[in-house]
């Protein structure tokens, strides 16, 4: 993206220059242009709330929201857990990183 923005500006560069750097970037433009169909559709979008329910529920205890297993408060808003609170596990490969169930719908 970068290089075709500086050869749109381009104003000292030779004519060879320019027609050889279309030339090379044009099959990573005619790609993009051709794919990007393809690839928005392989991906359908998901509600929110639905793909929220779909996410473990961890009750608050504070032997295990201790910055050891869990943190002890949600990076979203910078509050600490309470047993009140709806807490929920983000389906990741650390298996650690928990939230509020609002912060995170609404994030």
């Amino acid at each position: 993206v970068t290089i075709f923005i500086m050869l749109l500006l381009a104003d000292s560069c030779t004519p060879g220059l320019i027609a050889s750097t279309w030339f090379l970037l044009s099959p990573f433009f005619l790609e993009a242009l051709c794919c990007w169909p393809i690839l928005s559709s392989c991906h359908p979008k998901v509600d929110p709330v639905d793909l929220m329910d779909t996410f473990t529920r961890i009750g608050f205890d504070p032997d295990t929201f201790n910055d050891e297993t869990y943190a002890t408060g949600c990076v979203i808003c910078l509050s600490d857990f309470a047993a009140s609170h709806d807490i929920v596990l983000a389906p990741c490969a650390a298996g650690r990183h928990v939230f509020h169930e609002q912060c995170l719908l609404g994030w």
